[in-house]
């Protein structure tokens, strides 16, 4: 985590993650940005944390928002308690005493909203209140990074069309393409914008021209035409 091994190789990817956000805005400025993946386990949490630590040592005031109330991780990953937090916001009124009352400072210019309290009625909180409470928090901080659950459960989807962009985290030879097809085509179906796809995890001895040509092909194809991007995907080696 870039927070605990600020001098680490990975400090630089997410350098270079946040600076190719910011050049992918076109007339409006993203500030705030969800996270999402299509599975569980494709590492959306960790990406969140670590984009909003770089934002946060760029100078930017940013607010780290745990809105996965079903499995929450960011205050696991940031020692955190948990008793307060998103949920309990929601509950009290979004304004911005109340986010200050349940926000925990981290640093100088990074902030985070943990999930808060857990209970059954979260994800309709989530799904209701989020055309109020997204554009709340997105003046309360210069960059507001967003933790949601995967694509699978309704709240995300809510999430997805208030932001200002979306990253999809995927993990190769786990992230099933039906499942990355699947969440693009309901992204563009709420008309939310996706500005790119971060491979996590990618081991280093497969870096070389097959990665390189996908990633480039898939930025070049996703914004331009499914279909051509579909169609390289699935006559890909099922190996790859």
């Amino acid at each position: 985590m870039m927070h605990e091994k600020p001098r680490s190789p990975i400090v630089e990817s997410f350098r270079i993650l946040r600076n190719n956000i910011e050049l992918s805005k076109g007339e409006k400025e993203i500030r705030s940005l969800l996270v999402i993946s299509p599975n569980p386990s494709d590492g959306k949490s960790t990406i969140a944390t670590n984009l909003a630590t770089a934002y946060s040592q760029q100078g930017h005031n940013t607010l780290l928002v745990d809105a996965d109330l079903r499995r929450p991780r960011v205050h696991k990953l940031f020692h955190l308690d948990n008793r307060l937090g998103l949920s309990d916001i929601l509950r009290n009124g979004i304004d911005n005493n109340t986010i200050r009352k349940f926000r925990q400072v981290i640093g100088r210019n990074l902030s985070i909203i943990t999930s808060g309290s857990l209970s059954d009625e979260n994800p309709d909180m989530i799904a209701d209140q989020a055309p109020v409470f997204v554009p709340q928090l997105s003046k309360f901080a210069d960059r507001v990074i967003f933790d949601c659950p995967p694509i699978l459960f309704s709240e995300s989807f809510s999430l997805a069309k208030e932001v200002d962009g979306i990253i999809i985290i995927i993990k190769p030879g786990v992230t099933k393409i039906k499942s990355l097809k699947r969440l693009l085509e309901q992204m563009d179906w709420i008309g939310a914008n996706v500005i790119g796809v971060l491979f996590n995890q990618v081991s280093e001895k497969k870096h070389g021209y097959y990665y390189e040509h996908y990633y480039s092909s898939y930025s070049y194809q996703y914004r331009n035409k499914y279909h051509s991007y579909y169609t390289e995907v699935e006559e890909t080696p099922k190996k790859s």
